[in-house]
């Protein structure tokens, strides 16, 4: 395991991760507070609140956010930060000791072992079927240390959403040592990762553990931190059962994605290439998953497509939309009802009731009925 002192440098993809955190928050806490009254954040392994350089850590980031939302000002906010580090906790504590907190809140700062501190939390929120009381959790430890169960348990809870910290490289690394191997076996909620770890095979250790969470989250999105040499360092997770969190997610990481430190990782096309930065990979990724998905398969319609891209790929609206002005312009795409729907439709717009189908060689004119 990665040993810190009490504060360390901010690194490039330390600080994407954090943009990333600090836009899908703001769209968080604007959206939930609106329509619940109680919301709950929970940071794991929430470190000393700051870095050298004087950057904010994440309880600051969020603790800022939700000042900064003027619908949280009507909603009361639970805030749990949680460190298994006593002089992280006691840095913490002094950074937020400076801080002004006008929001209707309660701040919990906890010492010790996520699991143990998080469980009392868990306990107090009521179960699925009766709980209005949206959780986040930021789970950012060093190396995999969290188990499964728990991060299950947090997803349980409607309008639950988690973004995870997941190194292959340490489940590598440590299948070898006796005294880490309980650790890794709750972290992956199986022994069934051994073979893949002995191999160093990372790719099957995030295969298995996204396999994992789906039991329990409906979406999931991944994507690889790098370092400035393009080296992998790790993985975050994004896991939901909101189909708008889940899209808010992909917003995020999308605006903060020019900073060229992560690249997705695709698990909807097996050659999908890694994707840093410009849209224009991101178009014709998205136009070829379109043209795998409809060529051959007649007509279909936009509502459909759209819902595929936003909620089956890592690619937004607007990169399906400029696939498929692309493929209408090449004569690849072509309308089957415009006419019906010529009041609804301008040009470069693909409203959901259009119908269209998708060719491999150039067509003729558009058809007004099929």
């Amino acid at each position: 395991m990665t040993v810190r002192t009490v504060l360390w440098d901010a690194k490039p993809h330390t600080l994407a991760k954090h943009e990333i955190l600090r836009r899908y928050l703001g769209a968080w806490f604007n959206i939930l507070c609106k329509t619940f009254r109680h919301a709950v954040y929970i940071d794991g392994y929430c470190g000393p609140g700051e870095y050298k350089g004087g950057e904010p850590g994440s309880p600051v980031i969020a603790l800022d956010i939700a000042e900064s939302c003027e619908q949280c000002r009507n909603s009361q906010l639970s805030f749990y930060f949680i460190d298994d580090t006593k002089s992280r906790i006691n840095n913490l504590n002094k950074v937020l000791a400076g801080k002004q907190c006008r929001l209707a809140s309660s701040i919990a700062v906890l010492h010790g072992d996520f699991a143990d501190q998080v469980q009392p939390v868990l306990n107090m929120l009521p179960d699925r079927k009766q709980s209005t009381i949206p959780v986040f959790s930021f789970l950012d430890p060093f190396g995999v240390c969290i188990p499964l169960s728990i991060i299950q348990r947090l997803l349980s809870k409607p309008s639950s959403e988690a973004f995870i910290y997941f190194s292959a490289l340490d489940a590598i690394r440590n299948v070898h040592n006796e005294s880490e191997r309980n650790r890794l076996d709750a972290a992956f909620g199986t022994c069934g990762y051994a073979e893949a770890a002995h191999a160093g095979d990372k790719k099957a250790l995030l295969d298995l553990y996204m396999q994992q969470l789906k039991k329990s989250a409906e979406f999931l999105i991944r994507f690889e931190m790098r370092d400035t040499a393009s080296s992998e360092l790790y993985s975050l997770i994004f896991a939901s059962n909101s189909e708008d969190g889940f899209y808010k997610m992909k917003e995020a990481m999308w605006s903060v994605s020019n900073a060229g430190v992560f690249a997705f990782t695709d698990a909807y096309s097996e050659n999908q290439p890694a994707l840093f930065g410009s849209d224009e990979p991101a178009v014709q990724a998205a136009r070829d998953l379109i043209v795998k998905r409809l060529v051959g398969k007649g007509k279909a319609k936009c509502f459909i497509i759209r819902r595929f891209i936003k909620y089956e790929s890592y690619y937004l609206e607007k990169h399906m939309n400029a696939a498929l002005i692309q493929l209408e312009s090449e004569k690849l795409l072509v309308t089957c009802n415009e006419k019906e729907l010529e009041p609804r439709r301008r040009k470069n717009f693909f409203p959901d009731e259009l119908d269209i189908i998708i060719h491999s060689q150039p067509q003729g004119q558009n058809l007004l009925k099929f």
